[in-house]
């Protein structure tokens, strides 16, 4: 069979682009000849390349901040003369599909009684019948993860349903204490000035946690893009709201637990092994037990890796 050039497509979020490895993985061992390439936005361009299945990616500035490198970059992957072209959106995406035309493809992917979850979704827009199952989600880690800590709990959360409170994070803190002497837990946040303004009102409940961490010691800890993703990799477990970190950590093999918010747990669950996904039935992150959290958190941990 005649190797080809497949150039994947995506707009979106972290999450959704960790979400696509089962079905790139299951794609590559069917053509493991085919060189595979990827055009996203510099925010999933770093997480992109941890993806062992690109051998290239194109990132551009999200249109709307800077139009002419979107072009540019557009031009770049449309002269690479891709056989095919395919979107990594698990469901119809008008903005990813007239970018796709403007590479030269028509095509639209047929969902039609695709599974739930989005990796299985996706998987199925590409020939998967769902008779096998696919690999877990997947990423090369950083070169120098280094030794972090043995619990990561991160505190910040676009959605408002998906935020916790600063009372609920430091009881789960003091319960993994009591619970695990000696456990070494960090606690992350979004940077002090976030590019998106869904992370602005976080701002304020940052500014609380401070405050309450301090009386514990410890301290918020709020790095950029790249050191987050470092962070993570060296980490011994996570327990987050649901979000594109989650999916990360899971993807680098860790133990993770999901605080879910107004979303359905089924469909976004980090692939791996290894998650957990707590939820209450008012779908508020801010209602979670912090002893069912941790829980969930032993569970997940005693898991095979």
């Amino acid at each position: 069979m005649t190797a080809k050039r497949v150039l994947f497509c995506h707009r979106l979020n972290l999450g959704d682009l960790v979400c696509a490895s089962p079905a790139l993985q299951w794609l590559r061992q069917r053509n493991p000849g085919d060189a595979f390439r990827l055009l996203t936005n510099d925010f999933c361009a770093n997480i992109a390349r941890m993806m062992p299945e690109f051998e290239h990616v194109y990132a551009y500035s999200k249109i709307k901040l800077n139009a002419p490198a979107e072009w540019r970059m557009l031009w770049k992957a449309r002269r690479w003369m891709a056989d095919r072209i395919l979107g990594l959106c698990p469901s119809p995406d008008r903005r990813l599909a007239w970018r796709m035309r403007l590479l030269g493809s028509v095509a639209e992917p047929d969902f039609n009684d695709a599974p739930e979850h989005i990796a299985e979704r996706l998987a199925w827009s590409f020939g998967w019948s769902g008779e096998e199952p696919l690999p877990p989600a997947k990423l090369r880690p950083p070169a120098n993860p280094g030794v972090g800590q043995d619990v990561i709990i991160y505190v910040s959360a676009r959605k408002p349903s998906n935020r916790p409170t600063v009372a609920q994070i430091i009881a789960i803190i003091e319960l993994l204490r009591q619970r695990h002497p000696g456990i070494e837990v960090g606690v992350y946040g979004v940077p002090d000035a976030p590019k998106s303004a869904a992370h602005v009102p976080n701002m304020e409940v940052q500014l609380a946690m401070r405050s309450a961490l301090a009386k514990i010691g410890l301290e918020l800890r709020t790095p950029g893009q790249q050191e987050m993703f470092t962070t993570l990799a060296g980490c011994g477990s996570m327990i987050a709201p649901d979000g594109g970190l989650s999916h990360i950590a899971a993807g680098f093999g860790k133990a993770v637990v999901t605080m879910t918010g107004n979303i359905d747990p089924k469909v976004w669950w980090p692939y791996t092994p290894r998650t957990r996904s707590i939820q209450t039935a008012s779908k508020q992150v801010a209602d979670l037990d912090p002893a069912d959290v941790v829980a969930e958190w032993e569970l997940v941990l005693a898991s095979p890796a």
